[in-house]
């Protein structure tokens, strides 16, 4: 890439982390203090035109208008728009050319990562081999690492590079599950990301519990908590129906309905949230979510609770809870 088109994209990212700033500035108090005026004196209407006339000149895939972009008229609509605040920041694979990504920079693709990104891959089980910030971006949206001797796995979401994480089932809280071998055995699987899963042999009481810090999390992202699993077909029974919903201090989400199992013969059909097949052959079923903004939320909790004490339960086989942006 020649010097030019790269001071091209390196203007085109600055541009792009300015409109970054506006969804910031709309989560802070309103304030006179010399901070915000030089914030707000920066997005002026001439220098916003300018910026946006730089962006038209390449070819993106549904560009949005400059009304589109920032709203019409005054500074306060293009701020606090909800439709501008609910719009995702554009992924580097939507920001950079195809034909640019090899040659982009690690100052661009450090633009795009999280800031705390190389002390979790410190943390990783094994050496993290790549040759630059595009090559690490790539590792990690397409093949998870384990961190914190083997008790998490980590990775970016492709389309945003926003942090996910999956907490294995060996650090769920699972009743009766690492002391009573007669209900709960742990297991190795080759197919798991963890070196075991929770595999149920059968209880009356089903309580799944999992917890993550919300400061590890990407700010101002909606998460969903979801258990991600599969069924020994032979053995499973009772999984029908099961009651979730996540927990942040003394809020709670929506109790809502999830079946891990489907209805087969004359069964009604299921209202609530049904499991889904993964791209890995796991399954997995959506337990709540909720909204990380930038302070210091403390502990999200997800649970999973059987519904039907008295019947019997078997055959789930537990890979662990993945917290990851919605889309």
């Amino acid at each position: 890439m020649s010097s030019a088109c790269r001071d091209n994209w390196e203007r085109l990212m600055a541009i792009v982390l300015k409109r970054q700033q506006y969804l910031e500035l709309c989560n802070k108090p309103h304030s006179r203090s010399p901070s915000t005026s030089t914030i707000s004196s920066d997005f002026s209407e001439e220098s916003l035109s300018q910026e946006l006339g730089f962006v038209s000149q390449f070819p993106f895939p549904q560009r949005p208008s400059l009304s589109q972009a920032v709203g019409n008229n005054t500074i306060t609509r293009r701020l606090f728009s909800p439709w501008y605040q609910s719009r995702k920041m554009e992924s580097p694979l939507e920001i950079l050319r195809p034909t640019s990504l090899a040659d982009a920079s690690d100052a661009v693709w450090d633009r795009f990562l999280p800031s705390d990104l190389l002390q979790i891959v410190s943390r990783s089980v094994s050496p993290v081999v790549y040759a630059n910030k595009k090559e690490l971006y790539s590792r990690l949206c397409h093949s998870p690492i384990l961190i914190d001797a083997g008790k998490l796995s980590f990775c970016l979401e492709k389309e945003s590079g926003k942090k996910c994480y999956m907490v294995g089932a060996s650090d769920l809280r699972i009743i009766w599950c690492g002391d009573s071998p007669q209900y709960w055995d742990l297991v190795s699987d080759k197919n798991s990301r963890f070196s075991k899963v929770a595999v149920l042999k059968s209880v009356c009481w089903l309580e799944i519990q999992g917890t993550i810090d919300t400061r590890m999390l990407s700010s101002n992202t909606i998460y969903g908590a979801y258990l991600v699993f599969k069924l020994d077909d032979r053995k499973a029974y009772g999984l029908k129906s099961a009651n979730a919903f996540v927990r942040i201090g003394d809020g709670l989400t929506e109790i809502v309905a999830v079946h891990l199992q489907a209805a087969t013969g004359s069964q009604q059909q299921h209202s609530g949230r049904v499991a889904v097949r993964r791209s890995d052959e796991w399954m997995e079923v959506e337990l709540g979510s909720f909204y990380r903004d930038g302070g210091d939320d403390g502990t999200v909790e997800t649970w999973l609770l059987g519904t039907e004490g008295r019947q019997w339960k078997s055959g789930l086989i537990v890979q662990g809870i993945e917290f990851r942006p919605k889309p």
